[in-house]
Protein backbone atom coordinates (compact mmCIF):
# COMPACT_ATOMS: atom_id res chain seq x y z
CA UNK A 1 0.00 0.00 0.00
CA UNK A 2 2.84 1.92 1.17
CA UNK A 3 4.10 1.67 -2.49
CA UNK A 4 0.78 2.66 -4.51
CA UNK A 5 0.83 6.15 -1.96
CA UNK A 6 4.67 6.92 -2.87
CA UNK A 7 3.68 6.39 -6.42
CA UNK A 8 0.38 8.61 -6.41
CA UNK A 9 2.56 11.71 -4.27
CA UNK A 10 5.11 11.28 -7.30
CA UNK A 11 3.02 11.60 -10.01
CA UNK A 12 1.24 14.96 -7.83
CA UNK A 13 5.02 16.42 -7.76
CA UNK A 14 5.21 15.91 -11.17
CA UNK A 15 2.23 17.36 -11.95
CA UNK A 16 2.91 20.22 -9.74
CA UNK A 17 6.21 20.54 -11.59
CA UNK A 18 4.66 20.75 -14.97
CA UNK A 19 2.30 23.26 -13.96
CA UNK A 20 5.07 25.43 -12.32
CA UNK A 21 7.20 24.94 -15.12
CA UNK A 22 4.93 25.63 -18.47
CA UNK A 23 5.66 28.61 -20.09
CA UNK A 24 3.46 29.97 -22.87
CA UNK A 25 4.84 30.30 -25.87
CA UNK A 26 4.02 31.17 -29.48
CA UNK A 27 3.60 27.97 -31.61
CA UNK A 28 3.61 28.11 -35.10
CA UNK A 29 0.53 29.48 -37.15
CA UNK A 30 -2.28 26.28 -37.34
CA UNK A 31 -2.50 25.55 -40.88
CA UNK A 32 -6.39 24.23 -41.75
CA UNK A 33 -7.12 20.64 -41.10
CA UNK A 34 -7.76 18.06 -44.42
CA UNK A 35 -10.96 18.59 -45.50
CA UNK A 36 -13.48 15.78 -44.39
CA UNK A 37 -13.90 14.40 -47.79
CA UNK A 38 -10.22 13.83 -48.47
CA UNK A 39 -10.24 12.62 -44.71
CA UNK A 40 -12.34 10.26 -45.34
CA UNK A 41 -10.95 8.94 -48.36
CA UNK A 42 -7.56 8.82 -46.21
CA UNK A 43 -9.05 6.64 -43.76
CA UNK A 44 -10.03 3.95 -45.85
CA UNK A 45 -7.00 3.37 -47.80
CA UNK A 46 -7.13 6.10 -50.54
CA UNK A 47 -5.25 9.06 -49.41
CA UNK A 48 -2.05 10.58 -49.16
CA UNK A 49 -0.96 10.68 -45.20
CA UNK A 50 2.17 12.89 -46.54
CA UNK A 51 -0.73 15.90 -47.25
CA UNK A 52 -2.01 15.87 -43.47
CA UNK A 53 -1.03 18.98 -42.08
CA UNK A 54 -2.88 19.49 -39.15
CA UNK A 55 -6.12 17.99 -37.78
CA UNK A 56 -9.73 18.88 -36.08
CA UNK A 57 -10.72 17.75 -33.06
CA UNK A 58 -13.19 15.63 -34.62
CA UNK A 59 -10.63 13.94 -37.18
CA UNK A 60 -8.00 13.33 -33.93
CA UNK A 61 -10.73 11.66 -32.38
CA UNK A 62 -11.36 8.95 -35.12
CA UNK A 63 -7.54 8.69 -35.59
CA UNK A 64 -7.15 7.67 -32.03
CA UNK A 65 -9.57 5.00 -32.53
CA UNK A 66 -8.29 4.02 -36.18
CA UNK A 67 -6.33 0.72 -36.44
CA UNK A 68 -3.24 1.94 -38.35
CA UNK A 69 -1.89 1.13 -41.75
CA UNK A 70 0.86 -1.31 -42.84
CA UNK A 71 3.51 0.52 -44.69
CA UNK A 72 5.11 -0.69 -47.51
CA UNK A 73 4.72 -2.18 -51.06
CA UNK A 74 1.61 0.35 -52.42
CA UNK A 75 2.22 2.38 -49.67
CA UNK A 76 5.66 3.74 -50.89
CA UNK A 77 4.11 6.87 -52.19
CA UNK A 78 2.72 8.39 -48.89
CA UNK A 79 6.04 9.88 -47.61
CA UNK A 80 6.78 11.94 -51.22
CA UNK A 81 10.62 11.56 -51.48
CA UNK A 82 11.62 10.92 -47.50
CA UNK A 83 13.17 7.36 -48.39
CA UNK A 84 14.79 7.20 -44.79
CA UNK A 85 11.28 7.58 -43.45
CA UNK A 86 9.44 4.89 -46.10
CA UNK A 87 12.87 2.75 -44.99
CA UNK A 88 12.63 3.05 -41.33
CA UNK A 89 8.55 1.82 -40.94
CA UNK A 90 8.77 -0.66 -44.05
CA UNK A 91 6.58 -3.37 -43.30
CA UNK A 92 5.56 -2.12 -40.33
CA UNK A 93 1.62 -2.81 -38.96
CA UNK A 94 -1.07 -0.31 -37.20
CA UNK A 95 0.95 2.67 -38.08
CA UNK A 96 -0.45 6.21 -37.80
CA UNK A 97 2.19 8.59 -39.79
CA UNK A 98 1.17 12.30 -39.04
CA UNK A 99 5.11 13.36 -39.65
CA UNK A 100 3.67 16.44 -41.32
CA UNK A 101 1.05 17.49 -38.28
CA UNK A 102 3.67 20.18 -36.80
CA UNK A 103 1.24 21.32 -33.79
CA UNK A 104 -1.65 19.81 -31.46
CA UNK A 105 -4.01 20.84 -29.03
CA UNK A 106 -3.58 19.36 -25.80
CA UNK A 107 -7.28 18.05 -26.47
CA UNK A 108 -6.37 16.59 -29.99
CA UNK A 109 -2.97 15.11 -28.45
CA UNK A 110 -5.32 13.20 -25.73
CA UNK A 111 -7.15 11.46 -28.45
CA UNK A 112 -3.99 10.71 -30.34
CA UNK A 113 -2.73 9.03 -27.30
CA UNK A 114 -5.52 6.64 -27.47
CA UNK A 115 -4.14 5.03 -30.66
CA UNK A 116 -2.48 1.39 -29.81
CA UNK A 117 -0.45 0.92 -32.85
CA UNK A 118 2.84 2.95 -33.87
CA UNK A 119 2.29 6.79 -33.56
CA UNK A 120 4.89 9.25 -35.70
CA UNK A 121 4.52 12.59 -34.52
CA UNK A 122 7.62 14.09 -35.92
CA UNK A 123 6.12 16.85 -37.43
CA UNK A 124 6.47 18.53 -33.65
CA UNK A 125 9.34 20.51 -32.74
CA UNK A 126 8.42 21.08 -29.77
CA UNK A 127 6.30 20.11 -26.52
CA UNK A 128 4.47 21.96 -24.22
CA UNK A 129 4.58 20.39 -20.45
CA UNK A 130 0.54 19.47 -20.86
CA UNK A 131 1.28 17.66 -24.04
CA UNK A 132 4.39 15.85 -22.38
CA UNK A 133 1.75 14.70 -19.22
CA UNK A 134 -0.71 13.75 -21.30
CA UNK A 135 1.57 11.64 -23.78
CA UNK A 136 2.91 9.77 -20.28
CA UNK A 137 -0.48 7.95 -20.73
CA UNK A 138 0.28 6.43 -24.27
CA UNK A 139 0.43 2.93 -24.01
CA UNK A 140 0.68 1.65 -27.90
CA UNK A 141 3.56 -0.06 -29.42
CA UNK A 142 5.67 2.63 -30.30
CA UNK A 143 5.53 6.67 -30.55
CA UNK A 144 7.81 8.34 -32.23
CA UNK A 145 8.83 12.40 -31.67
CA UNK A 146 11.83 12.54 -33.97
CA UNK A 147 11.43 16.51 -34.01
CA UNK A 148 11.61 17.93 -30.86
CA UNK A 149 14.86 19.06 -30.00
CA UNK A 150 15.18 19.51 -26.74
CA UNK A 151 13.04 18.78 -23.71
CA UNK A 152 12.59 20.52 -20.15
CA UNK A 153 13.17 18.98 -16.77
CA UNK A 154 9.37 18.49 -16.19
CA UNK A 155 8.82 17.01 -19.88
CA UNK A 156 11.89 14.12 -19.35
CA UNK A 157 10.37 13.51 -16.24
CA UNK A 158 6.30 13.14 -17.95
CA UNK A 159 8.22 10.96 -20.56
CA UNK A 160 9.72 9.07 -17.94
CA UNK A 161 6.33 7.17 -16.98
CA UNK A 162 5.97 5.83 -20.80
CA UNK A 163 5.12 2.63 -21.05
CA UNK A 164 4.96 1.77 -25.31
CA UNK A 165 7.42 -0.87 -26.48
CA UNK A 166 9.31 1.79 -28.68
CA UNK A 167 10.38 5.22 -27.60
CA UNK A 168 12.02 7.29 -30.69
CA UNK A 169 13.34 10.94 -29.65
CA UNK A 170 15.85 10.90 -32.47
CA UNK A 171 15.79 14.85 -32.53
CA UNK A 172 16.97 15.38 -29.12
CA UNK A 173 20.78 16.81 -29.84
CA UNK A 174 21.57 17.81 -25.89
CA UNK A 175 19.63 16.77 -22.47
CA UNK A 176 21.48 17.30 -18.72
CA UNK A 177 22.16 14.54 -16.36
CA UNK A 178 18.39 14.94 -14.63
CA UNK A 179 16.54 14.21 -18.18
CA UNK A 180 18.85 11.31 -18.91
CA UNK A 181 18.00 9.74 -15.48
CA UNK A 182 14.55 10.55 -15.82
CA UNK A 183 13.87 9.10 -19.33
CA UNK A 184 16.20 5.74 -18.75
CA UNK A 185 13.16 5.07 -15.95
CA UNK A 186 10.63 4.91 -19.10
CA UNK A 187 9.58 1.21 -19.08
CA UNK A 188 9.99 0.83 -22.76
CA UNK A 189 11.07 -1.45 -24.39
CA UNK A 190 13.30 -0.06 -26.82
CA UNK A 191 14.64 3.70 -26.74
CA UNK A 192 16.23 5.48 -29.26
CA UNK A 193 18.30 8.92 -28.77
CA UNK A 194 20.34 8.74 -31.86
CA UNK A 195 21.11 12.27 -32.01
CA UNK A 196 22.99 12.88 -29.17
CA UNK A 197 26.31 13.49 -30.45
CA UNK A 198 28.35 13.41 -26.37
CA UNK A 199 26.93 12.40 -22.95
CA UNK A 200 28.47 12.79 -19.51
CA UNK A 201 29.50 9.95 -17.76
CA UNK A 202 26.49 10.58 -15.27
CA UNK A 203 24.13 10.50 -18.28
CA UNK A 204 25.86 6.86 -19.51
CA UNK A 205 25.48 5.83 -16.35
CA UNK A 206 21.66 7.22 -16.04
CA UNK A 207 21.57 5.43 -19.44
CA UNK A 208 23.32 2.31 -18.31
CA UNK A 209 20.53 0.94 -15.76
CA UNK A 210 17.61 1.28 -18.57
CA UNK A 211 15.48 -1.85 -18.26
CA UNK A 212 14.59 -1.97 -21.88
CA UNK A 213 15.90 -5.02 -24.69
CA UNK A 214 17.25 -2.17 -27.15
CA UNK A 215 19.15 1.08 -25.95
CA UNK A 216 20.25 2.95 -29.40
CA UNK A 217 23.16 6.03 -28.82
CA UNK A 218 24.20 6.06 -32.50
CA UNK A 219 24.77 9.60 -32.36
CA UNK A 220 27.55 9.19 -29.99
CA UNK A 221 31.05 9.73 -31.50
CA UNK A 222 33.33 8.76 -28.86
CA UNK A 223 33.59 7.31 -25.62
CA UNK A 224 35.78 7.77 -22.31
CA UNK A 225 37.23 4.56 -20.83
CA UNK A 226 35.23 4.74 -17.75
CA UNK A 227 32.02 5.69 -20.39
CA UNK A 228 32.57 2.26 -21.72
CA UNK A 229 32.84 0.17 -18.44
CA UNK A 230 29.93 2.26 -16.53
CA UNK A 231 28.44 0.91 -20.08
CA UNK A 232 29.10 -2.58 -19.47
CA UNK A 233 26.33 -2.35 -16.72
CA UNK A 234 23.60 -2.06 -19.51
CA UNK A 235 21.73 -5.86 -19.46
CA UNK A 236 19.42 -5.32 -22.36
CA UNK A 237 19.64 -7.08 -25.55
CA UNK A 238 20.82 -4.79 -28.03
CA UNK A 239 23.20 -1.17 -27.44
CA UNK A 240 23.95 0.61 -30.87
CA UNK A 241 26.79 2.29 -30.60
CA UNK A 242 27.14 2.97 -34.74
CA UNK A 243 28.17 6.01 -34.23
CA UNK A 244 31.26 5.61 -32.70
CA UNK A 245 34.39 6.11 -35.37
CA UNK A 246 37.35 5.06 -33.00
CA UNK A 247 38.07 3.33 -30.16
CA UNK A 248 41.47 2.90 -28.14
CA UNK A 249 43.45 -1.00 -27.90
CA UNK A 250 42.38 -0.30 -23.87
CA UNK A 251 38.66 -0.03 -24.94
CA UNK A 252 38.60 -3.01 -27.33
CA UNK A 253 38.37 -5.49 -24.35
CA UNK A 254 36.21 -3.05 -22.20
CA UNK A 255 33.75 -2.79 -25.36
CA UNK A 256 33.72 -6.80 -25.40
CA UNK A 257 32.31 -7.46 -22.38
CA UNK A 258 29.06 -6.03 -23.07
CA UNK A 259 26.73 -8.79 -21.93
CA UNK A 260 24.40 -7.81 -24.94
CA UNK A 261 23.01 -9.70 -27.80
CA UNK A 262 24.77 -7.68 -31.14
CA UNK A 263 27.68 -5.70 -30.99
CA UNK A 264 26.99 -3.15 -33.20
CA UNK A 265 30.19 -0.45 -34.26
CA UNK A 266 29.14 0.51 -37.54
CA UNK A 267 31.16 3.61 -37.32
CA UNK A 268 34.42 2.30 -37.25
CA UNK A 269 36.65 3.30 -40.03
CA UNK A 270 39.91 0.95 -39.13
CA UNK A 271 40.86 -2.02 -36.63
CA UNK A 272 44.43 -2.36 -35.55
CA UNK A 273 45.50 -5.77 -34.80
CA UNK A 274 45.11 -5.10 -30.94
CA UNK A 275 41.67 -3.85 -31.06
CA UNK A 276 40.69 -7.02 -33.16
CA UNK A 277 42.18 -8.79 -30.62
CA UNK A 278 39.97 -7.15 -27.92
CA UNK A 279 36.75 -7.27 -29.22
CA UNK A 280 37.52 -10.88 -30.62
CA UNK A 281 36.89 -12.17 -26.74
CA UNK A 282 33.22 -10.74 -27.10
CA UNK A 283 30.65 -13.57 -26.07
CA UNK A 284 27.70 -12.31 -28.00
CA UNK A 285 25.54 -13.83 -30.93
CA UNK A 286 26.80 -11.51 -33.47
CA UNK A 287 29.33 -8.56 -34.01
CA UNK A 288 29.03 -6.05 -36.63
CA UNK A 289 31.87 -4.19 -38.23
CA UNK A 290 30.50 -2.80 -41.39
CA UNK A 291 31.68 0.83 -41.42
CA UNK A 292 35.68 -0.93 -41.69
CA UNK A 293 36.87 -0.40 -45.06
CA UNK A 294 40.05 -2.47 -44.59
CA UNK A 295 42.04 -5.00 -42.59
CA UNK A 296 45.60 -5.99 -42.08
CA UNK A 297 46.08 -10.11 -42.37
CA UNK A 298 46.85 -9.46 -38.80
CA UNK A 299 44.02 -7.98 -37.66
CA UNK A 300 42.05 -10.38 -39.88
CA UNK A 301 43.43 -13.25 -38.05
CA UNK A 302 42.68 -11.62 -34.40
CA UNK A 303 39.02 -10.77 -35.19
CA UNK A 304 38.60 -14.19 -37.01
CA UNK A 305 38.59 -16.04 -33.34
CA UNK A 306 35.45 -14.28 -32.36
CA UNK A 307 33.39 -17.32 -31.10
CA UNK A 308 30.02 -16.03 -32.23
CA UNK A 309 27.36 -16.45 -34.79
CA UNK A 310 27.73 -14.15 -36.86
CA UNK A 311 31.07 -11.66 -38.12
CA UNK A 312 29.92 -8.77 -40.06
CA UNK A 313 32.38 -6.84 -42.45
CA UNK A 314 30.40 -5.76 -45.02
CA UNK A 315 32.34 -2.62 -44.98
CA UNK A 316 34.98 -4.02 -46.95
CA UNK A 317 35.71 -3.67 -51.00
CA UNK A 318 38.61 -5.08 -51.40
CA UNK A 319 41.18 -8.19 -49.40
CA UNK A 320 43.94 -9.68 -50.97
CA UNK A 321 44.74 -13.18 -50.11
CA UNK A 322 46.23 -13.35 -46.85
CA UNK A 323 42.65 -11.39 -45.24
CA UNK A 324 40.53 -13.80 -47.00
CA UNK A 325 42.28 -16.66 -45.68
CA UNK A 326 42.55 -15.28 -42.17
CA UNK A 327 38.75 -14.08 -42.21
CA UNK A 328 37.65 -17.69 -43.69
CA UNK A 329 38.89 -19.49 -41.01
CA UNK A 330 36.20 -17.99 -38.61
CA UNK A 331 34.36 -20.53 -37.06
CA UNK A 332 30.88 -19.13 -36.78
CA UNK A 333 27.71 -19.91 -38.62
CA UNK A 334 27.54 -16.68 -40.82
CA UNK A 335 30.60 -14.14 -42.52
CA UNK A 336 29.47 -11.05 -44.47
CA UNK A 337 31.57 -9.65 -47.36
CA UNK A 338 28.54 -8.06 -49.24
CA UNK A 339 30.78 -5.13 -49.44
CA UNK A 340 32.97 -6.92 -52.17
CA UNK A 341 33.03 -5.65 -55.64
CA UNK A 342 35.10 -7.65 -56.99
CA UNK A 343 37.58 -11.13 -56.41
CA UNK A 344 40.01 -12.97 -58.66
CA UNK A 345 40.18 -16.45 -59.50
CA UNK A 346 42.64 -17.01 -56.21
CA UNK A 347 40.57 -15.56 -54.05
CA UNK A 348 37.02 -17.39 -55.17
CA UNK A 349 39.00 -20.48 -54.13
CA UNK A 350 40.09 -19.50 -50.79
CA UNK A 351 36.36 -18.24 -50.53
CA UNK A 352 35.23 -21.21 -51.14
CA UNK A 353 37.14 -23.23 -47.96
CA UNK A 354 34.40 -21.26 -45.45
CA UNK A 355 32.28 -23.74 -43.46
CA UNK A 356 29.78 -21.63 -42.65
CA UNK A 357 26.94 -19.55 -44.58
CA UNK A 358 29.07 -16.97 -46.91
CA UNK A 359 27.13 -13.57 -47.96
CA UNK A 360 28.90 -12.11 -51.24
CA UNK A 361 26.29 -9.97 -52.70
CA UNK A 362 28.51 -7.10 -53.52
CA UNK A 363 29.63 -9.19 -56.46
CA UNK A 364 27.89 -8.28 -59.88
CA UNK A 365 29.87 -10.77 -62.30
CA UNK A 366 31.90 -13.83 -62.11
CA UNK A 367 34.06 -15.61 -64.44
CA UNK A 368 33.38 -19.24 -65.00
CA UNK A 369 36.60 -20.10 -63.51
CA UNK A 370 35.36 -18.14 -60.42
CA UNK A 371 31.70 -20.24 -61.18
CA UNK A 372 33.74 -23.33 -61.04
CA UNK A 373 35.57 -22.78 -57.10
CA UNK A 374 32.60 -21.17 -56.02
CA UNK A 375 30.46 -24.37 -56.60
CA UNK A 376 32.59 -26.80 -54.69
CA UNK A 377 32.17 -24.15 -51.65
CA UNK A 378 32.51 -26.04 -48.86
CA UNK A 379 29.81 -24.29 -46.17
CA UNK A 380 26.16 -24.62 -45.26
CA UNK A 381 24.82 -21.47 -47.73
CA UNK A 382 26.61 -19.31 -50.51
CA UNK A 383 24.51 -16.03 -51.33
CA UNK A 384 25.76 -14.11 -54.42
CA UNK A 385 22.55 -11.97 -54.81
CA UNK A 386 24.30 -9.23 -56.48
CA UNK A 387 25.28 -11.42 -59.67
CA UNK A 388 22.68 -10.36 -62.21
CA UNK A 389 23.58 -12.55 -64.95
CA UNK A 390 25.28 -16.30 -65.77
CA UNK A 391 27.12 -17.42 -68.61
CA UNK A 392 25.96 -20.85 -70.01
CA UNK A 393 28.86 -22.37 -68.51
CA UNK A 394 28.55 -20.70 -65.54
CA UNK A 395 25.87 -22.78 -65.02
CA UNK A 396 27.08 -25.66 -65.88
CA UNK A 397 29.10 -25.29 -63.03
CA UNK A 398 27.39 -23.72 -60.74
CA UNK A 399 24.54 -26.70 -61.24
CA UNK A 400 27.31 -29.02 -59.31
CA UNK A 401 27.05 -27.19 -56.11
CA UNK A 402 26.26 -29.69 -53.42
CA UNK A 403 25.29 -28.19 -50.52
CA UNK A 404 22.34 -26.53 -48.50
CA UNK A 405 21.30 -23.50 -50.27
CA UNK A 406 22.45 -21.25 -53.47
CA UNK A 407 21.16 -18.29 -53.65
CA UNK A 408 21.39 -16.21 -57.10
CA UNK A 409 18.44 -14.14 -56.31
CA UNK A 410 19.55 -11.15 -58.80
CA UNK A 411 20.21 -13.22 -62.01
CA UNK A 412 16.98 -11.55 -64.01
CA UNK A 413 16.87 -13.53 -66.68
CA UNK A 414 18.34 -16.99 -68.01
CA UNK A 415 18.73 -19.05 -71.42
CA UNK A 416 17.13 -22.46 -72.73
CA UNK A 417 20.70 -23.85 -72.17
CA UNK A 418 21.31 -22.28 -68.47
CA UNK A 419 17.81 -23.43 -67.40
CA UNK A 420 18.59 -26.85 -68.98
CA UNK A 421 22.20 -27.12 -66.63
CA UNK A 422 19.98 -25.48 -63.89
CA UNK A 423 17.77 -28.48 -63.72
CA UNK A 424 20.13 -30.72 -62.83
CA UNK A 425 21.33 -29.01 -59.71
CA UNK A 426 22.56 -30.94 -57.03
CA UNK A 427 22.33 -28.96 -53.80
CA UNK A 428 19.27 -28.75 -51.64
CA UNK A 429 18.15 -25.86 -52.86
CA UNK A 430 18.74 -23.37 -55.86
CA UNK A 431 17.16 -19.45 -55.06
CA UNK A 432 16.37 -17.91 -58.47
CA UNK A 433 13.56 -15.42 -57.16
CA UNK A 434 14.93 -12.73 -59.44
CA UNK A 435 13.93 -14.40 -62.78
CA UNK A 436 10.65 -13.06 -63.63
CA UNK A 437 10.01 -14.58 -67.13
CA UNK A 438 10.51 -18.41 -68.96
CA UNK A 439 10.50 -19.52 -72.12
CA UNK A 440 8.38 -22.89 -72.88
CA UNK A 441 11.75 -24.49 -73.26
CA UNK A 442 12.97 -22.83 -70.32
CA UNK A 443 9.91 -24.04 -67.91
CA UNK A 444 10.13 -27.39 -69.91
CA UNK A 445 13.56 -27.92 -68.52
CA UNK A 446 13.37 -26.00 -64.94
CA UNK A 447 9.89 -28.64 -64.80
CA UNK A 448 12.14 -31.45 -64.85
CA UNK A 449 14.09 -30.65 -61.31
CA UNK A 450 13.07 -31.44 -58.04
CA UNK A 451 10.61 -29.16 -57.50
CA UNK A 452 11.42 -29.25 -53.46
CA UNK A 453 14.57 -27.82 -54.52
CA UNK A 454 13.88 -25.01 -57.08
CA UNK A 455 12.69 -21.49 -56.16
CA UNK A 456 10.93 -19.18 -58.52
CA UNK A 457 9.35 -17.11 -56.21
CA UNK A 458 9.63 -13.61 -59.35
CA UNK A 459 7.84 -14.98 -61.82
CA UNK A 460 5.08 -13.47 -63.61
CA UNK A 461 1.04 -14.95 -63.91
CA UNK A 462 2.42 -16.45 -67.40
CA UNK A 463 5.21 -18.22 -66.95
CA UNK A 464 4.19 -18.79 -63.31
CA UNK A 465 1.48 -20.83 -64.97
CA UNK A 466 3.66 -22.26 -67.88
CA UNK A 467 6.02 -23.90 -65.32
CA UNK A 468 3.44 -25.16 -63.02
CA UNK A 469 2.61 -27.01 -66.61
CA UNK A 470 5.58 -28.65 -66.63
CA UNK A 471 6.39 -29.77 -63.41
CA UNK A 472 6.86 -33.43 -62.77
Amino acid sequence: MKRYAAAALAWILCSAFLAAEEVPAEGPVMEEPMPEEEFRKLMKGKGDWGAVKALSDEQAASLGRFAGITIGGSEAALFGEDGEVRAAMAGRKQVLPLMGVKSLTDEQMTSLVRFRGELYLDGLGELTNSQAMIIAGFRGLGLSLNGVGKLTNAQALALGKLGCRKLFLNGLIEMNDLQAQAISKCRCQELYLDGLKELTDGQIESLAVFRGTTLSLGGVKELSYVQVEKLTKFRGAYLYLAGLQSITDEQAPQLAKLRIRTLNLNGLRGLSAMQAAGLATYRGESMSLNGVKELSAEAAREIARYRGRALLLNGLETADEGVLAALTAYRGRELKLNGLRSVTDEQAMQLSKYAGSLYLGGLGTISDAQAEALAGFGGTELHMNGVEAISDQQAVHLATYKRSLLSLNGVRAISDAQAMALSAFEGRELRLNGVKKLSEEQARALGMADRRKLRLGGLDEESKALYQQFLK
